[in-house]
């Protein structure tokens, strides 16, 4: 999560549906992989993310491009595209900095997974979703596979 607070406006700021940042209405919403690929080579610079991660992140954006091509939008917030893809919250930055602030809720280790759940109480004030970090070790090293958004 310290990666990521340095990263995170980087590569939230990166222009991977670039029709939705310009004045003209008449371009379809497609997916630009070049700017994609920049965000998964930037995510892949964490130490901390397994190539399990990065790849599902590409999987997301090669499904996002097919739902746009489903619903073809002009105009307007990037529907799908409106939240933070880390952390699953459109208060991106506000949820950095209070996961960064908290302690975990259960963290169960195997042999070679781990969970690591983050629950909160709502007079808590989470701007986010409770979170689920699947890990894997890799020689000496915990590796993000997976986070998710859990209820």
């Amino acid at each position: 999560m310290t990666w990521y607070e340095q990263h995170q406006e980087q590569l939230n700021s990166l222009p991977v549906v670039p029709a939705a940042v310009d004045d003209d209405t008449t371009r379809v919403y497609a997916v630009d992989f070049q700017a994609v690929d920049r965000y998964l080579r930037l995510l892949q610079s964490c130490p901390s993310v397994s190539p399990v991660y990065v790849q599902a992140h590409r999987h997301f954006f090669r499904q996002f491009q097919d739902s746009l091509r489903a619903h073809p939008q002009t105009d307007g917030t990037v529907i799908g595209l409106d939240y933070d893809r880390v952390l699953f919250t459109q208060a991106g930055e506000t949820q950095t900095q209070f996961v960064l602030r908290s302690q975990p809720t259960r963290v169960t280790v195997g042999a070679d997974t781990a969970q690591v759940l983050y629950q909160w109480k709502e007079a808590e004030m989470s701007d986010g979703r409770n979170l689920a970090f699947s890990l894997a070790r890799q020689q000496d090293h915990w590796l993000i596979t997976a986070i998710r958004p859990v209820e």
